[in-house]
């Protein structure tokens, strides 16, 4: 597997209260190497390494911390991907579609969610005695995603939240 990867990054603290990291990236893979689920000769499924030969994947990643008070804090995060394999041919489906070869180039990346999105509040205070205490509340999102190489409706986990 060879990736080439460019990313330019800005990261900046604003009044000591307001910070931000922010990334854009392209990422440009030879032999990819994905983890594929087949049925072996006896019948069973069985999980094996394929290359996928070329794989393209451009993204975004947002963090954000907000210092609204000495104690409390708000942190927001968010994540974009656009992947796919761009030439990944001559891969037989032995679960749903036996014994047919598929090109599977133009497919999305496994696991691979498009969009991820988190926020998080945090309160703490100190006492002299016993410590510091916090309270904290957290969101999160993940985008659906594809489980499998293949793209089967089956293998589609669907987006969720916390």
């Amino acid at each position: 597997e060879e990736i080439v990867s460019y990313e330019i990054g800005y990261k900046a603290t604003f009044n000591e209260r307001f910070l931000i990291n922010a990334a854009v990236y392209h990422y440009d893979y030879s032999d990819m190497q994905v983890l594929g689920t087949f049925i072996n000769q006896a019948g069973l499924a069985q999980e094996e390494v394929v290359n996928a030969d070329k794989a393209e994947i451009d993204g975004l990643e947002i963090e954000t911390t907000w210092v609204a008070t000495d104690n409390l804090r708000f942190m927001l995060s968010y994540s974009y991907i656009d992947g796919e394999y761009t030439d990944f041919c001559c891969v037989v489906d032995t679960v749903s579609n036996p014994g047919v070869e598929q090109d599977l180039s133009g497919s999305e990346l496994v696991q691979a969610p498009k969009n991820k999105a988190s926020l998080n509040a945090n309160y703490t205070w100190f006492t002299d005695n016993m410590g510091e205490f916090s309270i904290s509340g957290n969101y999160s999102y993940v985008d659906e995603r594809q489980y499998s190489i293949f793209a089967n409706p089956e293998s589609i986990a669907d987006a969720y939240y916390r």
